[in-house]
């Protein structure tokens, strides 16, 4: 709920697909296991992926971003981009933005303002559409 909304996932995402970005589950699990790819601090971030967890994650990703969009979860209609955080080595675009819509934020508790639901990501955006459809539970 507190999250800026942003969900890193690709693959071949129909998103990617729709603003012709080229990518696969293959590049998505080279791009997290390639460990010649080194940060400005010397240190690449992938020394310590687990192959096999990125193996999953990577064959999906698309499917999970098809999944979460298929449940409720609106995306912001831009392409997907780069925005999401510090590390290189990602070769392909994959950060996706779920949209507030008309979800409560956390900071007010009131939806935002209807001018900014749809171009504004949200981590209310993700959770309240899953929770609505009971793929969630509420916590306590």
């Amino acid at each position: 709920m507190v999250s800026g909304g942003v969900i890193p996932l690709g693959g071949g995402t129909s998103a990617q697909k729709k603003y012709g970005i080229v990518d696969s589950p293959d590049l998505l699990f080279r791009d997290l296991t390639d460990w010649s790819v080194v940060e400005p601090n010397g240190f690449p971030d992938f020394r310590y992926n687990d192959r096999e967890i990125v193996r999953a994650f990577a064959d999906n990703a698309a499917r999970t971003y098809e999944w979460l969009a298929a449940h409720g979860v609106a995306f912001i209609d831009i392409a997907p981009g780069f925005f999401d955080g510090v590390s290189c080595g990602n070769s392909a675009p994959r950060s996706n933005y779920a949209a507030g819509m008309d979800w409560p934020v956390v900071y007010t508790g009131k939806p935002l303002d209807a001018r900014y639901q749809k171009v504004t990501a949200t981590g209310a955006g993700i959770v309240c559409p899953l929770l609505a459809r009971g793929y969630a539970e509420r916590s306590p």
